[in-house]
């Protein structure tokens, strides 16, 4: 097995969810995967050789990372 971590940084570019304005955030995500050589559990991640693709594994981490919604500063700390 193959212990794989670092932080992916990332930008993101969109509207808010409440009121349409732009809104650029960044964002700092800590990665750290196990990749195996033959899979143990139907989600692992694996590895061939002395090749390693972690593209899959650092989306899923970027995707389970992500807030669900996108608030401009005004909306950030507002209680609906």
């Amino acid at each position: 097995e193959v212990d794989v971590f670092g932080t992916i940084y990332l930008t993101v570019k969109g509207l808010c969810d409440k009121c349409g304005e732009e809104v650029v955030e960044n964002f700092e995500i800590n990665f750290d995967q196990t990749f195996y050589k033959q899979a143990e559990e139907p989600d692992d991640y694996l590895y061939s050789c002395s090749r390693l693709y972690p593209y899959d594994a650092m989306q899923e981490e970027v995707m389970l990372s992500l807030p669900t919604s996108l608030l401009c500063n005004k909306h950030k700390d507002v209680d609906d």
